[in-house]
């Protein structure tokens, strides 16, 4: 039997890497997918400029060649009365990976990170909903939301911020964010700006 070569192990390697990336649920896929997740581009945004219905609604923060420095406003959120969910508020567009992520990461995304940049009440407990879809009624009747529990303290320097972790968003999917507060019964607002990441695909 011939020995096996470096430039036959490449071949082999290349060819099944070419023939898995596409295939969602390959080895090749899931570890292409891990590296872009840790190694690919990342913006964080606020409110878009100069929005569009349920198009375009975010920009990034501090864009390149923005003026002075881009977008740097907060969406707002606010609870429901008696502790109830408040309406959700679309933080992303159907046309926002477009608009706002680099060429070669845009095929899908994912929203990983919440800053809370202003509270109106000190040191309560909340619950967050992110929810990804053609619309919010639409993704919590799917179960396309990830919900989760948080705290903020009101200050000057406020760095309260959030991991979240959903399933990857594809182009054109919108996403959206509502609140409850825990601790108190009366509707209050909180500020938040989010980071996401773009793939390839």
């Amino acid at each position: 039997m011939p020995d096996i070569t470096t430039t036959d192990v490449n071949k082999i390697d290349a060819e099944a890497v070419t023939g898995l990336l596409g295939t969602n649920d390959s080895l090749a896929y899931k570890v292409h997918e891990l590296e872009s997740h840790h190694h690919g581009w990342e913006r964080y945004f606020g409110p878009a400029a100069i929005p569009s219905g349920e198009d375009h609604v975010a920009d990034p923060l501090g864009e390149a060649g923005g003026s002075p420095g881009g977008v740097q406003t907060s969406f707002q959120a606010i609870s429901g009365a008696g502790n109830a969910w408040g309406t959700p508020v679309q933080i992303f567009g159907a046309t926002d990976t477009a608009v706002v992520l680099p060429v070669g990461s845009r095929a899908k995304y994912d929203v990983r990170h919440m800053i809370f940049t202003d509270v109106q009440t000190d040191k309560l407990e909340w619950l967050i909903c992110l929810i990804v879809g053609d619309s919010a009624a639409a993704g919590i009747a799917a179960g396309t939301f990830t919900i989760k529990p948080f705290f903020v303290e009101k200050t000057d320097k406020n760095d309260a911020s959030l991991e979240l972790m959903i399933k990857r968003g594809t182009a054109g999917d919108k996403a959206w964010v509502q609140v409850l507060n825990i601790t108190s019964a009366s509707a209050l607002t909180i500020d938040m700006q989010f980071g996401v990441h773009g793939y390839k695909g």
